[in-house]
Formats: structure tokens, C-alpha cells, sequence
């Protein structure tokens, strides 16, 4: 165990050697912060991820250092399907502890996958599509979209919970068990699935089953035969009437073969090439059909992949974002120039939860001081004709606010593009200055 103030090892006094530091109340929190992690691991071994997130989350609070019960967290948010909150609990962890760390594993089987991440991050998207569609009232595109969500990110507990909630409201109380089930056996004790499920217990008896038996009825087929001939005819057994009959049989048999053998013959032949030409047509129109069914997969496919590499991307700006603001929290003593330019560092678009709060007041603090330092740094560069040195100071003010000093600041900047030979760059920021001219503000 090391010092809170220091850093050292400490001994077993309950003060640390090196500087003096009362340590007895920290051992106590480490200790506490210990036991419940110890309880978090035994509830999720048993599925109780809800309770192990809650224990998990009171550990960090005793101990924010505490990796293992932070990389367990991490990965009950993982397999809830909560992702990014996941990747931003090995984030700080990896951030605390550099080197021999699972989380530094955690994050690389995920950047190792990126496409099933980005998948990941879709259905999130898709989920809060659905969860629109309900508040508008179109149930059956939630349940459509719902099922895209399942199939991309099968463990996200939220998108059973609302397909259940969904067919309890139809009525199709089956189908409602099915996924508030599928959702019980990832997360045994969630709440939200166990009061559903309750209702439906509820209703279910309330609403019972009626089931129709059908009757077999046993076809009876009825075999009917005609006579072709009522009497039987009778010939005389004698020379003429046979040949009579054996002519008069050859011209029958050849009448029947001019008129109906050979025409039927024909007509049968005529129908065949009909037949092969139309089945002919019918697989070039498939084929024409699948042609275009693969163009447009093509089309998919490369709009698929843009739309990974910009997700890709992000997640990049999301993970520096976490660490600059994570480096911020654990340097002291900086200048308020130092921290206006780690406060650079971060996007505030990518911070979530308690991260944007510290970012915003911390930034609402340090901007009140550092505007007024670099806008006078600035002035002084462009006085002295070192117009790059001012520059890089008015860039630096108009991230802050481009309003300041009545856009003073935001017009010598368009000034020093103009005397280092950006033109271009400078034309557009003295556009820029119109356009808020026309907007009713001073300059």
C-alpha cells in the first residue's frame, strides 16, 4: 500500500515515515474499498450484475485506485452491453496503472475487433431509435428496429426489456416471457426486468389460454365406373364381316392419326418452345435482378465502411479526450497558461456524466484567467511585428470566445494571417467578422 500524499510504501504505523501523513483513516477506506469488491466479484459470479455494479461503484468510491474493482465494472458494463461505459472505466484504469494491467488487454481486444465494436455502438444508436418510435406511438417499427438492435448487440439488456414491454402491450404475453427471459438470464436481479416480469405473471393468470381442438374428419373417396358400351355388340363369325372391319379399323386409324394425332403433336411441340422462351425471359430477369441486387450491396457496403472509419475515428477522439482530462486530475502545480493548454487537449463533445461536469466548471474557472493573459501576450507580439508568436496567442483566445474584446481578438487574428501570407485564411476570418457584424453585435 502507498501514501495518498506521497506516493511511498507505507510501513504498518499509521503514519507515513516520508511525510508525515495521518494514513489510519486511508487504510480504512482501502480496506472497505477491498470487502466490497470482494462482494461485487461473488454477486457477479452469481449474475447478480445489478447488485455488483451498485457494490462496485461504492468500492471506487473508497478507493478510486482500486484497478480490480474498476476493471470488474468495466466488465459488467460489457457484458450488460453498455460499452462505452465500459471502455471508459479501463480508460482510468490504464491511466493509474500504466503497465501489468488487464484493462491495457481489455482495450486492445476491442480496437483489435473494430468492426464488431462499431456494431456495438450502432445498435446503441438504434436502440434510442426505437425507444422514439414508442413515443410516437409506432410500436411496430420499434419491434422491427428492436430486433436489429438483439441481433448486433445481443447482450444489451434494455433492448429485451422494451421488446418485452412492447408485446405485453399487444397482448402477446408468449413473446413478452421469451425476451424479458432472455434478459433475466444475462442480469438476474435488474429491477426493471423483474417488475415486468411480475406483471406479466399477473396478467397471464388473469387472461388464461383457450385452445381448439380440431375435429378429424376421415375423406371418404368414392370410386365410380362407367360402362363404355351398356350392350355388348355382337358380330358374326364370318369372312367378309372381318375384312370389313379390319378396313374400316385402318381408315379410323388413319383419320385419327391426321386430325388428332399429328395436330396435337404440333401444338404440343409449338408449346414447348413457347414454355423455353418464356423460361428463358424469366432467368435473364433474374439475372438482371441479381445484378442490381449486388450493385446496390456494393453501394452498401462502401457507405458501411465510411461510416466505420468515421466511428473508428471517434472512438479515437473519445479515449485522447478521456486521457488529457484524466492527465489534467492528476498534475499539480500548473500555471493557468499550462492548464488552458491541457484544457485544449479535450473535446467536450466526447465526455459523458460526471466527466463533463469537472470539465465545464474547471474550464468556466480557468477561462476568466487565461483569456485576459494570452489576449495581452498577444497585443504585445503584434506590437513588436512578431506576427506567428501573436498568432498562435489569438488562436488561442478566439477557442476560448471569439466575441471577446468586441471580436478585437478575432479581427487581429484575420490581421497576422494577412501579414504571414495566409490570404485565403485571413479572408475568411474577416468574413467571419461581417457575419457577426450582421448579426447585430458591435465589433
Amino acid at each position: 500500500m502507498r501514501c495518498y500524499n506521497c506516493g511511498r510504501e507505507l510501513t504498518n504505523m499509521n503514519q507515513c515515515i516520508y511525510c508525515g501523513a495521518n494514513v489510519s483513516m486511508y487504510r480504512k477506506a482501502v480496506a472497505i474499498s477491498a470487502a466490497l469488491y470482494n462482494d461485487g466479484l461473488e454477486r457477479a459470479g452469481s449474475r447478480d450484475l445489478s447488485g455488483a455494479i451498485k457494490v462496485l461503484k461504492t468500492s471506487l468510491r473508497y478507493n478510486k485506485e482500486n484497478i480490480a474493482a474498476r476493471n470488474l465494472l468495466g466488465l459488467i458494463y460489457f457484458e450488460v452491453g453498455e460499452v462505452v461505459d465500459a471502455i471508459s472505466e479501463w480508460v482510468i484504469s490504464k491511466n493509474i496503472m500504466p503497465e501489468n494491467n488487464l484493462a491495457e488487454y481489455y482495450l486492445k481486444e476491442i480496437q483489435s475487433n473494430p468492426n464488431k465494436y462499431d456494431q456495438i455502438r450502432q445498435s446503441v444508436k438504434k436502440y434510442n431509435q426505437a425507444v422514439l418510435y414508442c413515443k410516437q406511438g409506432s410500436d411496430d417499427l420499434a419491434v422491427i428496429q428492436l430486433k436489429k438492435v438483439i441481433t448486433d448487440n445481443p447482450q444489451l439488456i434494455k433492448a429485451y426489456q422494451l421488446m418485452g414491454l412492447l408485446h405485453f402491450k399487444q397482448g402477446n404475453y408468449e413473446a413478452a416471457r421469451k425476451y424479458l427471459n432472455k434478459a433475466f438470464r444475462i442480469n438476474k436481479t435488474d429491477a426493471t426486468t423483474l417488475r415486468y416480469m411480475k406483471e406479466l405473471d399477473n396478467l397471464y393468470k388473469k387472461s388464461g389460454k383457450r385452445r381448439e381442438l380440431g375435429e378429424s374428419r376421415a375423406s371418404v373417396a368414392e370410386k365410380i365406373s362407367k360402362k363404355l358400351f351398356s350392350e355388348k355388340t355382337s358380330y358374326e363369325n364370318n369372312g367378309f364381316n372381318g375384312l370389313v372391319n379390319i378396313i374400316f379399323g385402318l381408315i379410323l386409324g388413319i383419320l385419327c392419326t391426321v386430325f388428332l394425332i399429328v395436330p396435337a403433336v404440333k401444338h404440343a411441340s409449338a408449346n414447348s418452345v413457347s414454355n423455353n422462351l418464356i423460361s428463358a425471359n424469366e432467368k435473364i430477369t433474374d439475372k438482371n435482378t441479381e445484378i442490381d441486387s449486388l450493385n446496390t450491396k456494393i453501394k452498401d457496403l462502401e457507405s458501411q465502411k465510411e461510416a466505420l472509419a468515421k466511428e473508428a475515428s471517434l472512438t479515437t477522439q473519445v479515449r485522447e479526450s478521456y486521457t488529457a482530462l484524466y492527465n489534467i486530475m492528476n498534475q499539480r502545480g500548473l500555471s493557468v497558461e499550462e492548464l488552458a493548454e491541457e484544457l485544449l487537449k479535450v473535446n467536450p463533445e466526447f465526455l459523458e456524466g460526471d466527466a463533463k461536469g469537472y470539465y465545464t466548471e474547471l474550464k468556466e474557472k480557468n477561462d476568466s484567467q487565461v483569456i485576459s493573459i494570452f489576449f495581452r501576450d498577444a497585443n504585445q507580439a503584434f506590437e513588436d511585428a512578431k506576427y506567428e508568436e501573436a498568432l498562435a496567442s489569438y488562436e488561442k483566445v478566439t477557442k476560448i470566445d471569439e466575441t471577446y474584446q468586441s471580436f478585437k481578438a478575432l479581427y487581429n487574428l484575420a490581421e497576422c494571417y494577412g501579414k504571414t501570407d495566409q490570404k485565403d485564411k485571413a479572408k475568411e476570418i474577416y468574413q467571419k467578422v461581417v457575419d457577426r457584424a450582421g448579426e447585430g453585435t458591435d465589433i
